[in-house]
């Protein structure tokens, strides 16, 4: 019962008998440098690297994440929800294991992917805000669209721990 009542609280039990054994547990130091967090995702910033709109930027983002269970997707998918804005149906739709996502969205062909994905790919940020994001210790992802001259990207997305 307690397993299946932490499970619905959001924890991960790794080791059942010793979640068990813990009801005897008298302290609990933790070894961490600031704050502890919730582990749920908001957005906090977006920086638009080409012509289109902030709001713009997110609903194709939330459009590819709506797809995924990742806590950053979700996060995304959720501060859309917020604002009000319709998410557009995506088609196409892949995920790129431990990169992204893919898929067309009105007719454009678009990625949300990690930073690994550019390093891999080459591709560059010539934006000292997002640097400056990064600094913070925000979570950065990347809209990708894809042209004619391969791929541009189009915003980044900074999340952060709710707490």
């Amino acid at each position: 019962v307690s397993t299946s009542l932490a499970v619905k609280s959001g924890l991960l039990i790794r080791d059942r008998q010793a979640f068990e054994r813990a009801k005897d547990v008298k302290a609990v130091i933790f070894d961490k440098t600031g704050t502890l967090t919730e582990g749920r995702f908001g957005v906090t910033d977006v920086v638009v690297l080409t012509d289109i709109s902030k709001e713009d930027a997110l609903r194709f983002a939330a459009a590819l994440e709506i797809n995924s269970e990742h806590p950053i997707a979700r996060g995304i998918v959720e501060h859309v929800g917020k604002m009000g804005l319709e998410i557009p149906q995506a088609e196409s739709f892949a995920a790129l294991p431990g990169r992204g996502v893919e898929g067309v969205v009105n007719g454009i062909r678009l990625k949300v992917v990690s930073p690994g994905y550019l390093i891999e790919n080459g591709i560059e940020i010539s934006s000292g805000e997002v640097e400056k994001l990064k600094k913070q210790g925000k979570t950065v992802v990347f809209l990708l669209r894809s042209g004619e001259l391969g791929e541009e990207l189009v915003a980044a997305i900074a999340l952060a721990d709710s707490r």
